[in-house]
């Protein structure tokens, strides 16, 4: 179950974003939180709760003054943040309530990792405090501690990542959370840079890993049969767009630094989509497939 006050944040941005560009007032707002809480809402703490959905979820709940009405600014960025808060968290909170008048109607696939540290990551982002944190790659059977600075949080594939600075490492890092064995604030604060931008930071990524200076490249793919309309529906990364088509296939590109994951998503639906370019990705999805072949008793 989230944070009540999680809950909070939530159905405040689903209250502003349901009246779109016309907006909500605030006399309306406190009248809906009133009957929604049971408590007032002064507009101190909404204040202080529109700071906080900005710093920790980069939605900006802006004031027309011409008409002292409150929306979620415009732009596609904002509009994306909104929806994945609402997306991410709405569901289980509904499913949380006590009322189960939704039981046995909604199936969803649970994240692990983010029951765990979500809140409390989130506090100390909104905070600017440092975390101490225990953590453990896969690789490694000995744990590791470090003090990270929590710059953003990031949802992929069913995981939670961490992204912060690393004070010991002195360079921005990525942490699964399901690899964390402790994490505490150790009340110290930082400075957030105003540059730091996480969809900027993983630009040319594919999946959580930060590329440290790495150049992109443009992979180029082609899709057969109903693999294109999938691509279409639900592309393979924000770069992606579609380049042609021929007699029962349509060709694609995406823009990214090639990694181990984008290998093994290529791999799962290799029948289907074909890596045209660069060479040097065909050759490693080839590879993958062939170590495959060979578990699976091939001559």
């Amino acid at each position: 179950m989230i944070s009540e006050l999680l809950s909070k944040y939530i159905w405040l941005v689903r209250l502003i974003s349901s009246r779109g560009e016309k907006g909500i007032s605030f006399a309306e707002i406190a009248s809906r939180w009133e009957s929604r809480f049971g408590e007032s809402y002064p507009r101190r703490s909404f204040n202080n709760h529109r700071e906080a959905i900005a710093d920790a979820f980069g939605v900006s709940i802006s004031c027309n003054r011409s008409t002292n009405r409150y929306h979620i600014e415009g732009g596609e960025d904002n509009e994306n943040a909104s929806s994945w808060l609402i997306d991410s968290f709405t569901v289980g909170n509904i499913l949380s309530r006590k009322d189960g008048e939704l039981k046995g109607r909604i199936s969803i696939e649970a994240i692990p990792s983010g029951h765990t540290w979500l809140t409390l990551i989130m506090d100390a982002m909104t905070d600017s405090t440092c975390l101490e944190l225990e953590y453990r790659k896969y690789r490694n059977s000995k744990a590791e501690k470090f003090t990270v600075r929590p710059y953003a949080l990031k949802e992929d594939m069913k995981r939670w990542y961490l992204v912060g600075w690393c004070e010991q490492r002195n360079d921005m890092r990525v942490y699964a959370l399901d690899r964390i064995l402790s994490l505490e604030s150790n009340g110290s604060v930082f400075s957030m840079p105003a540059s730091f931008d996480v969809e900027e930071a993983f630009a040319t990524s594919y999946g959580p890993y930060l590329n440290h200076g790495e150049k992109g490249s443009l992979i180029r793919l082609r899709a057969y049969g109903t693999q294109a309309a999938y691509l279409r529906d639900l592309p393979l990364h924000r770069t992606q767009e579609e380049k042609g088509s021929g007699d029962g296939y349509v060709d694609f590109s995406i823009f990214v630094v090639p990694n181990r994951q984008l290998v093994l998503e290529l791999c799962k639906t290799a029948g289907e989509l074909e890596v045209l370019a660069p060479e040097s990705l065909r050759e490693q999805v080839r590879a993958q497939l062939e170590q495959g072949l060979q578990r699976y008793g091939r001559k």
